[in-house]
């Protein structure tokens, strides 16, 4: 039988480290349980984004489509948990948020894809919050197809 490289002291030392991590974050509460705080994180700016769908739809006369894509940065927290919430100027722009799989190494980022759907020539205003449980920086991109 061989032996394990793996050691088990790593794993300790890690999930110990989770778990004060965890800890810190928690808050007591009055009644209950502990809860995890969450902080608000946004731009100044009224519009984020302007962001315009023109890439083809599937018929000739229908409306276009673009992509962008949003990241969030933890500015502490080594594990960001995240939600995205995004305003339109034009109601029916978003269908959903699309989460991006990220590696275990990039744990205190998050990123998702928005499709975006509109007139081709109507530039659409986007504006980002990011609800996570540690204040984070906010970027914005055109996806750009490979």
């Amino acid at each position: 039988m061989a032996k394990s490289r793996l050691n088990i002291n790593d794993y300790i030392t890690e999930m110990k480290a989770l778990e004060r991590e965890l800890n810190d974050e928690k808050t007591l509460q009055f009644i209950g349980s502990e809860q995890i705080v969450m902080k608000l994180s946004e731009t100044s700016s009224r519009w984020d984004m302007s962001i315009t769908p023109h890439r083809p739809g599937q018929a000739a006369n229908s409306d276009g489509w673009n992509v962008c894509i949003v990241t969030a940065r933890a500015f502490n927290s080594g594990n960001l948990v995240a939600s995205l919430a995004v305003e339109s100027s034009v109601d029916s722009a978003l269908e959903e948020m699309i989460d991006i799989p990220l590696p275990p190494s990039q744990s205190s980022m998050k990123k998702w894809f928005i499709p975006i759907f509109g007139p081709k020539t109507q530039p659409i205003q986007l504006k980002f919050q990011v609800i996570a449980n540690d204040d984070c920086s906010i970027s914005f991109e055109e996806w750009t197809s490979w």
